[in-house]
């Protein structure tokens, strides 16, 4: 299934503990009748940093089963530990999972070396995930990311930079033969502009109807909204992925706003 348009970075509802499997069937489906254009789970907003193996497995397997190939399923393959990360792989081409999505220097892994056993390992896409908030505070190297981008299944990527001057270069580099998803939304109207071929978005979560208009209308005032919605999660909440739980719970869409992170 071709890749493109609006991306829903689905949140891993937590109930008693674990996962909240009854709130994340109900999200697929919203997302779905939403009608996104494809749903990406086990990313930074689902989480994945705290969620074991078998979480992670017993995610994918739901979402497989729920969505049943009406849209893309991407799946979020990092770890700290590469074995998991290459387990997965092979759950996920048992249930029939569109496109992986590695975090390639995570837990300070080297970028290039994990992308070369993954794309090894897998006959899915791939595509490399650059934020600079669980890499350290760095994005990736530009020279690093053109010799990823030579190995045959790294098709594209999603970039969160917070510099537009790196993203900008991203998207000159790779828009003609690869694909570029934007995930941070003050970029949204711009990268699309110079061709990004869709966008990732948290607010999607809480609010994917007006995510959808902005898409279809390309509307700076929309763009505006959805912008203004994020930052006041961030400065009420204090977290981006609590202030979308928390908004999900108020709406009544999952049963508990807890993170998984560990209480410090």
């Amino acid at each position: 299934m071709k890749l493109h348009g609006l991306i829903v970075p689905l949140i891993t509802p937590k109930f008693n503990n674990d996962i909240d499997i009854l709130s994340f069937r109900r999200l697929i489906k919203k997302m779905v009748q939403a009608k996104v254009e494809a749903i990406f789970i086990l990313g930074t907003m689902g989480e994945f940093q705290y969620l074991t193996l078998e979480q992670k497995k017993s995610l994918v397997k739901e979402a497989s089963r729920v969505i049943k190939r009406k849209l893309p399923l991407l799946v979020g393959i990092s770890s700290a530990k590469l074995s998991d990360s290459l387990d997965l792989i092979d759950f996920c081409e048992s249930y029939g999972v569109d496109y992986l999505v590695l975090v390639s220097s995570f837990n300070n892994s080297d970028p290039l070396k994990t992308t070369y056993k993954v794309s090894q390992k897998t006959s899915l896409p791939l595509l490399l995930y650059n934020n600079p908030d669980i890499q350290g505070g760095n994005d990736l190297p530009i020279k690093v990311l053109r010799e990823c981008f030579k190995f045959k299944k790294v098709l594209g990527i999603k970039n969160s930079s917070k510099d537009w001057k790196y993203s900008k270069k991203i998207l000159k580099l790779l828009v003609n033969r690869f694909l570029v998803f934007t995930g941070r939304e003050e970029y949204f109207l711009k990268s699309l502009e110079l061709g990004a071929a869709g966008i990732i978005s948290s607010v999607c979560n809480i609010n994917p109807k007006l995510l959808k208009a902005f898409y279809s209308e390309k509307s700076p005032k929309l763009l505006s909204q959805i912008v203004s919605i994020k930052n006041n999660i961030k400065e009420t909440y204090g977290s981006t992925i609590f202030g979308i739980k928390k908004m999900l719970y108020e709406q009544k869409s999952i049963r508990s706003h807890n993170l998984f992170k560990p209480k410090l």
